[in-house]
């Protein structure tokens, strides 16, 4: 955890962004319907369509914990491994789906990869102060000083 009071509120208000964005994103799939997926569903054969099995499952996963698991994260629970699953499932999401649409996501080209680079950045930021402790500081030390 940081120690210098101000760092920590700006690492609030960052991990509170950030969910705010997620569960926007989980809501919108699982509950309106955005263009890209119309639902958990068709984000499933998109994940299948891109040769991962069991699609339809992982498309539930990732819109329920995008949903709900969000809030959570905003909320100070489970920042860790939250946090993890969420950089794991925007870093494949950037190889597999944006980095193939190019850079920009606005502007001159759409769908690219720029926001969610700086989405898993951040995510890294956040949840790199609450590693449990049981996990060894000795192997993670070069986070923290880096």
């Amino acid at each position: 955890m940081l120690s210098n009071h101000s760092n920590q509120k700006m690492m609030i208000f960052l991990r509170v962004l950030i969910a705010a964005l997620i569960t926007i994103h989980g809501w919108a799939r699982l509950f309106f319907a955005v263009p890209a997926f119309s639902g958990p569903a068709d984000l499933g054969g998109a994940i299948t369509d891109m040769g991962f099995p069991a699609g339809l499952a992982l498309g539930w996963l990732i819109t329920i914990v995008e949903a709900f698991g969000a809030p959570l994260f905003a909320w100070g629970r489970f920042i860790f491994p939250l946090g993890l699953f969420f950089t794991f499932i925007y870093t494949m999401s950037t190889i597999f789906y944006h980095a193939p649409h190019g850079w920009f996501s606005s502007g001159s080209g759409s769908d690219g990869c720029e926001y969610a680079v700086l989405l898993v950045g951040s995510l890294i930021c956040v949840w790199s102060q609450y590693i449990p402790a049981r996990i060894g500081e000795s192997r993670l030390n070069f986070w923290r000083n880096a």
